[in-house]
């Protein structure tokens, strides 16, 4: 079980480096359209977008809710070798959580606006105790300063989405493919 889990890490890893370019390209897309700083951050999908914006933003969130839980499987491969109770939290974060950013993305994008917003902040979360699990279980893995460093960078970017979203999506992407490497390094343990 845990060298499938850690293989579907491995797939979340690479989703999520895919994705996390398509979010900066989103997000550079949607502050061109904005015209103030306010309305970027409290309102950063909003109505009046053309439809290939608003289909982007929906891809977006999908890929995002999917790689999500995809990398919480990963790390539940990565605690069942021996990295204890964070893996199955993580496993647990990334089902809720990543469904929660993908349906308050869609909704907010689509009838609410101001749950767009909350997303950030929900991803944010998922993002801060993903790399608190990666620095717990960093020992057990193949590459444990590697699996160290993606997770002090996962941590700094959650911040980031939160505040400053473009920013934690180039460190979301760099994190992924650091955990796509630890992931399928770890796949034979």
């Amino acid at each position: 079980m845990s060298r499938g889990a850690i293989l579907t890490g491995f797939a979340g890893g690479i989703i999520g480096a895919i994705t996390s370019v398509l979010g900066i390209i989103w997000f550079a897309a949607a502050l061109t359209i904005v015209m103030s700083f306010w309305s970027s951050i409290f309102s950063p999908f909003f109505f009046g977008a053309s439809p290939a914006t608003l289909a982007l933003v929906i891809i977006v969130a999908v890929l995002f809710a999917v790689t999500c839980i995809l990398v919480g499987i990963g790390f539940y491969g990565i605690g069942q070798i021996g990295g204890g109770a964070m893996g199955t939290a993580s496993l647990i974060v990334g089902i809720v959580l990543g469904s929660a950013f993908g349906v308050l993305s869609i909704v907010g994008v689509l009838v609410f606006p101001l749950l767009s917003t909350i997303s950030y902040v929900v991803l944010g979360v998922t993002f801060i105790i993903f790399g608190a699990a990666s620095i717990t279980m960093h020992e057990v893995t193949m590459h444990p300063s590697a699996s160290m460093a993606a997770g002090i960078i996962a941590i700094i970017g959650g911040v980031f989405i939160i505040l400053l979203g473009v920013i934690g999506g180039a460190l979301m992407f760099v994190s992924f493919i650091i955990w796509a490497i630890v992931f399928y390094s770890s796949r034979e343990m």
